[in-house]
């Protein structure tokens, strides 16, 4: 069970991480306009 759940962490982490590098991409892209 600990595993798993560490697991799932890890996926979110990962998830929001991509997340916030889109929304920064495009805050940059709209700048840069």
């Amino acid at each position: 069970m600990e595993y798993k759940k560490k697991e799932i962490i890890e996926m979110v982490e990962k998830c929001t991480n991509n997340h916030w590098i889109e929304v920064i991409y495009i805050f940059v892209k709209r700048l840069l306009k």
